[in-house]
């Protein structure tokens, strides 16, 4: 039977390690699209066999760009699937995550463990209901390599700048899909690969799995997306109990 004390050892382990997946998905919900005055005419039909490789991607871009210039919220229910050395085998994880433009976002967790997640103010805090307790990392002070790449104000153009992208097209149904690798030794040492998964009609993710230099993998799959929900703004604030003990975390350690 495993201790109360080395179950929180094991569950900040395992927060340390979701923080940089996170941390990464709410912002791109904001990074790949831009203003609407940057949006220039229609796009093309991505289903017009006269266009080459490169314009299809071109034309999947301006999509991206067109359909999210005016993403202000988002809510959907999630799948993660985390492939780590610490565990023995997959950790399944389901529950809801909402986002409201530009950087406030909650993912609570339903399964296995009663989790909540909220990004506020500049500040992450995780509560672990089962454990009665919660960590808090000061976001923009331990990310700000991350941001650089991926900040919310950042746009297709400048995601450009720091990967190489490549795009797939099927055929059949399946959503479109990019694939980001790192340019830069300095980017490649936070993050190995990246790969989008877009709605056909809606241009929005759907799934992204995200690869860090040990190996280690994440998977997440958004299902039931609404977008531009009207979401209250007390469900990005988190309010603790009295007796939930809190401690402050580092990614490097606590």
């Amino acid at each position: 039977m495993v201790s109360p004390s080395c179950k929180l050892r094991i569950h900040g382990l395992l927060a340390k390690q979701r923080i940089l997946p996170l941390l990464l998905v709410a912002p791109l919900f904001a990074a790949l699209g831009l203003s609407a005055a940057e949006t220039r005419g229609p796009a093309p039909d991505l289903a017009d066999a006269r266009l080459s490789s490169g314009e299809r991607f071109e034309a999947l871009i301006a999509h991206i760009k067109a359909r999210q210039a005016e993403l202000r919220s988002l809510e959907a229910r999630f799948v993660q699937t985390k492939q780590s050395s610490l565990l023995l085998e997959p950790e399944v994880s389901r529950g809801t995550f909402a986002y409201q433009a530009p950087d406030l976002a909650r993912w609570e967790f339903t399964e296995p463990n009663e989790t909540v997640l909220v990004i506020h103010d500049g500040e992450m805090t995780t509560w672990y209901r089962d454990l009665g307790t919660a960590e808090r990392l000061a976001v923009n002070k331990h990310t700000v390599q991350i941001e650089q790449y991926l900040a919310a104000t950042n746009s297709v153009e400048r995601l450009r700048r720091y990967f190489d992208f490549t795009a797939a097209f099927p055929t059949d149904g399946r959503p479109y899909r990019i694939e980001l690798s790192p340019r830069f030794s300095r980017v490649a040492r936070r993050l190995k690969s990246m790969t989008i998964w877009f709605d056909r009609q809606r241009f929005v993710p759907v799934r992204l799995a995200y690869e860090e230099p040990d190996g280690d993998t994440t998977d997440f799959v958004f299902e039931q997306v609404r977008i531009n929900p009207t979401l209250p703004p007390e469900r990005f604030e988190l309010h603790l109990p009295a007796d939930v003990q809190v401690r402050t975390l580092g990614i490097s350690g606590p």
